[in-house]
């Protein structure tokens, strides 16, 4: 349960504080791409269980009427508040 709390609060604070890198179009062909490949599985099957699906679809129909940045400080304020609610839950 630590793990997945643990999860929503990398979760939320990337999506908060992120704004991405200089260096993202730069692939390197020299690295093995294993290790990215075994990132994106695990995050992939956590965010799953998170039901990113239908966040994401949610996302889709906010920015039509929201900002994108005022979507993104709204999600990840969300996955703060769960990983915090979480945390209480298992404190009492």
């Amino acid at each position: 349960m630590y793990a997945f709390v643990a999860f929503l609060s990398f979760s939320g604070l990337m999506i908060l504080f992120f704004n991405g890198s200089k260096y993202k179009d730069q692939y390197r062909e020299d690295r093995p791409i294993t290790g990215p490949m075994l990132t994106g599985v695990g995050s992939g099957f956590l965010s799953g269980l998170l039901g990113v699906a239908g966040g994401y679809l949610g996302t889709i129909v906010m920015q039509k009427n929201m900002r994108p940045a005022a979507v993104r400080k709204f999600l990840g304020g969300v996955l703060l508040l769960l990983a915090v609610r979480m945390i209480q839950k298992m404190l009492l």
